[in-house]
């Protein structure tokens, strides 16, 4: 991911963190700023660490500084726990824009056209996944299974991003967009290939 783009990444979770209800009264997790959350979490995903404080923590202790205060502006860094209860309580639909101008910046830097192949058109895999089950723990957003007398509460996604064969760089793209239009520029269909994007 060119750095032009994790910057317009990280601008627009610091412009939506701004724009989101805080939910989190009386709680100790208000130390950390949903901002500072919503970065460390993009940053879970980017430098692929188990245990994401504990590796900054020793970065700076060796080098006085760390990846997530230099590439990601975040100040005060969650515990993995802390991280995870923050992040639960923000309603997906309120981050979808990220990913629409992520790609809209990349666009305009000429990344998606590194990523046309054959004839011009672009890949998208679709990748589904189950995040929460439980047969006490529920929302008003989960989904649910019964059988007999026996019900399971869920919550499940489908993940998109745009691929390249031979590249490990991927651009991740907004599922409530994908499959229906992301703008003039990236129309897709999901699960068919368009040379219109």
């Amino acid at each position: 991911m060119g750095r032009g783009i994790l910057k317009g990444l990280i601008k627009g979770l610091e412009e939506t963190a701004a724009k989101l209800p805080e939910k989190r009264e009386g709680s100790n997790a208000l130390v950390y700023g949903l901002s500072d959350a919503l970065k460390s979490a993009l940053a879970v995903f980017y430098f692929l660490h188990p245990s994401l404080l504990n590796f900054q923590q020793e970065m700076r202790r060796k080098q006085k500084r760390d990846n997530l205060e230099t590439l990601f502006e975040v100040k005060n860094i969650p515990c993995t726990e802390q991280l995870k209860n923050i992040v639960d309580g923000v309603e997906p639909a309120g981050l979808g824009e990220i990913f629409d101008k992520a790609l809209q910046s990349a666009d305009g830097q000429g990344v998606v056209e590194q990523y046309r192949v054959l004839d011009g058109g672009v890949l998208i895999p679709m990748d589904g996944v189950w995040y929460h089950s439980s047969e006490k723990i529920h929302c008003s957003h989960c989904l649910h299974k019964t059988k007999g007398e026996k019900t399971v509460y869920y919550h499940s996604m489908i993940g998109t991003a745009l691929v390249k064969p031979g590249s490990t760089v991927v651009l991740p793209l907004d599922m409530s967009t994908s499959g229906t239009k992301m703008g003039k520029k990236s129309r897709i269909a999901s699960g068919t290939r368009r040379n219109d994007t």
